[in-house]
């Protein structure tokens, strides 16, 4: 568990720039991922702001978990839990945990949760399962248990940022409340940086200051937004996303388009890598429409545009590599019964044609337009290294001959708790008169007055220019000491 040992970058960000550095808080966090791990096309820009996600949690209503599976070992799954529980607030890493633990925990330290090794644990496991569905919307985030002696019964909130790392696939009803990141192998010419567990809490120290710093200043902000989601996800997904989106719209350009690629790209990945059966069923017979293999020749007469014969369909499915059709059951390939009765779920039912059966095209086409995400050119199935995709931007550091100290001894906490507060203090909502410098440990936090402020004040351009020691140390004597931290 990471404690609360740091508190949040006291500079307050004027409104003028607000954007920008936020952007660049964001483009920092996706550095690092990208740093450390090798992730599916656009995971890294999910992962930013789920980041943030963590910190401004309370300004929304729905709790999008964030899935992390892949189909073998030593995909990077847990190291990628690691590095989110060095970027999140009071992050909580478990390997297995009771349903009767979960609850307990969250409503009594409200952690960012990251389960690793799900698989072993939570597949057959219906009151954990039903736990972690709950707090996917606030209004649903309770559990009611009866406690001590005389069995009073007493409310649990279930209410946190969650992320699950597991082999294979979550259960349906988890899976339908997440953003999944389909984690692969590392491929030989795919290089990363060693993650030094010793080291990263440090290494990260000064993301989450500054996270809990924007969060503190603008997430009331985020209340009220409405942003626009795509139309081409189902609802539920609209609802995973929807406060990712209006975190991405806070910050300056590109990163409300780059979110909305994130969201079309990412879901479009998680219909073609499995879901439901019959949703995958019907993914897979859109591709084969869209593109149909010359192995199987149509029937005479036939025509795709108006039925789609069933025997041919059935032979298409069977001949798709690396898709469960092939083996489906006990070594053998699915039955063209079986095609018939899942397909049935969405109405989609063969009738004779006199020469052959088959299904109306029609039919096909209303079941993709209400259950799949429209298509993007093939981005579904697009993979690359974004390790190197794009040039690495580097994060703006303080300005000076002394090096900044941002080792976890540098900023110690008050903790009077295994969980501290996010901050010594909840800092005031951002204003027009943004104060610009760290205060020391020692001292409380005391206002500028109007003479400091006139002195020092510059533009929303250039908010450091004019400073220097000893104006610092003249003017801010009244407010304990003074630092330069930008």
């Amino acid at each position: 568990m990471v404690p609360e040992n740091y508190r949040s970058w006291v500079r307050r960000v004027h409104v003028a720039e607000a954007r920008e550095w936020f952007s660049r808080l964001l483009d920092a966090i996706r550095t690092k991922f990208r740093e450390y791990l090798v992730l599916p096309a656009h995971a890294d820009i999910a992962l930013a702001l789920w980041v943030i996600l963590a910190y401004a949690f309370d300004a929304f209503f729905v709790a999008p978990k964030l899935a992390i599976t892949s189909p073998v070992k030593r995909c990077g799954k847990t190291q990628l839990l690691i590095l989110l529980s060095s970027l999140t607030p009071r992050a909580l890493p478990v390997s297995n945990i009771s349903a009767s633990a979960i609850f307990r925990m969250i409503s009594k330290f409200r952690p960012t949760l990251l389960i690793d090794e799900a698989d072993t644990f939570m597949k057959d496991n219906d009151d954990l399962r039903g736990i972690v569905n709950s707090g996917h919307t606030r209004r649903t985030a309770i559990v009611v248990r009866s406690v001590g002696d005389n069995h009073e019964p007493r409310a649990f909130s279930t209410w946190c940022p969650q992320a699950i790392a597991l082999i294979g696939r979550l259960p349906d009803t988890i899976a339908d409340r997440s953003i999944h990141i389909r984690q692969q192998r590392r491929a030989p010419g795919e290089p990363v940086s060693r993650l030094r567990q010793d080291r990263i809490d440090a290494e990260c120290l000064v993301l989450r200051r500054q996270a809990a710093r924007w969060a503190a200043d603008y997430g009331d902000a985020l209340k009220a937004a409405e942003p626009t989601v795509p139309t081409s996800i189902n609802d539920r997904a609209q609802d995973c996303w929807r406060p990712l989106l209006a975190i991405s719209d806070k910050a300056g350009a590109p990163w409300p388009e780059l979110a909305r690629q994130a969201v079309i790209a990412l879901e479009n990945a998680t219909v073609a890598g499995g879901g439901e059966l019959s949703v995958e069923l019907l993914n897979d017979i859109r591709a084969i429409l869209n593109k149909p293999a010359t192995l199987y020749p149509l029937p005479e007469g036939a025509d795709l545009l108006r039925e789609v014969p069933s025997t041919w369909v059935w032979d298409q499915l069977k001949a798709l590599e690396a898709r469960p059709w092939q083996d489906f059951k006990d070594g053998r390939p699915i039955s063209q019964k079986r095609v018939a009765s899942l397909l049935a779920e969405f109405e989609i039912v063969s009738t004779s044609t006199g020469e052959y059966r088959g299904y109306r095209r029609d039919a096909f086409d209303e079941a993709f337009r209400r259950y799949l995400p429209l298509e993007t050119g093939g981005e579904a199935s697009m993979r690359q290294n974004i390790n190197n995709d794009a040039p690495k931007q580097e994060f703006p550091t303080r300005q000076s001959d002394k090096p900044t100290d941002t080792s976890e001894s540098a900023v110690s906490p008050t903790q009077t708790a295994l969980f501290d507060a996010l901050t010594h203090r909840k800092p005031e909502a951002a204003t027009g008169d943004e104060e610009l410098v760290d205060r020391g440990e020692a001292e409380p936090p005391i206002a500028c007055d109007a003479e400091y402020r006139n002195e020092t004040a510059t533009s929303s351009t250039d908010l450091t220019a004019g400073w220097n020691e000893a104006t610092l140390q003249d003017k801010g004597r009244r407010a304990g000491k003074w630092e330069r931290l930008w």
